[in-house]
């Protein structure tokens, strides 16, 4: 399993009850892991993962108090709909994975997350996933030619706010009220969470043996944590 992360534009707070919708995925950027996540990447994990895809803290598990919020709607925007601000900067955007997001605001965490993001100290998204589909190129980037790794399809975990992002061109277009939602929301489920330790980009596939049984172990008591076998 890996992570990617990406940057946050707000437009809109609410103090109330937050709602955040964020661009967690940007379409057609190079990240600086050298990925390109492509439009449909997530079609297929939306509609299969949907209600059991929840937001946590830093990628976290080791307590239920990591969940900090859940997807009220998650879908794939195309280019049209990206923010001025992603396409003034990344002109070769191609479209974005866009969730809208309830904070749990009356628990401490997700109060504190949801704050953080409406005040702007939190401007980064973070997404856990394997990938499924993928091939890869070759492109010239800075004079040198890299290899490029193209991801076809996804299947999504986890979402997180974090510090710091991998790919520097999504955003959170608001953060408001439920009430602001509710007349057109379209409302992906109330499902148990469902989430799976994180390993960071390039180690899974160099780790030694005993790093890899730390990862199983971690993956257990997730399980265990989440009750969940997914």
């Amino acid at each position: 399993m890996e992570k990617k992360t990406t940057g946050v534009y707000i437009t809109k707070t609410d103090d109330v009850k937050g709602i955040v919708t964020a661009i967690f995925s940007v379409f057609g950027i190079i990240d600086e892991g050298n990925d390109v996540v492509h439009a449909g990447a997530f079609a297929k994990t939306f509609v299969e993962r949907g209600g059991k895809i929840r937001v946590l803290d830093l990628h976290r598990v080791d307590t239920i108090s990591r969940a900090i919020g859940k997807p009220l709607s998650l879908r794939e925007i195309p280019r049209s709909e990206l923010p001025k601000a992603i396409l003034d900067e990344y002109p070769d955007a191609t479209g974005g994975a866009e969730a809208v997001v309830q904070f749990l605001m009356d628990t401490p965490e997700g109060k504190g997350a949801f704050v953080r993001i409406k005040e702007e100290v939190i401007d980064e998204w973070s997404f856990a996933y394997d990938a499924l589909d993928y091939d890869f190129t070759t492109v010239e980037r800075g004079g040198q030619d890299i290899t490029i790794r193209n991801l076809r399809t996804i299947k999504l975990y986890e979402i997180s706010p974090v510090i710091w992002g991998m790919n520097p061109a999504t955003v959170t277009t608001s953060a408001k009220t439920e009430q602001d939602f509710e007349d057109n929301l379209a409302v992906v489920g109330d499902a148990s969470v469902a989430s799976s330790d994180i390993v960071d980009k390039g180690q899974a596939a160099q780790a030694p043996t005993q790093q890899a049984t730390e990862i199983e172990r971690k993956r257990l008591e997730l399980r265990i944590l989440l009750g969940t076998n997914e």
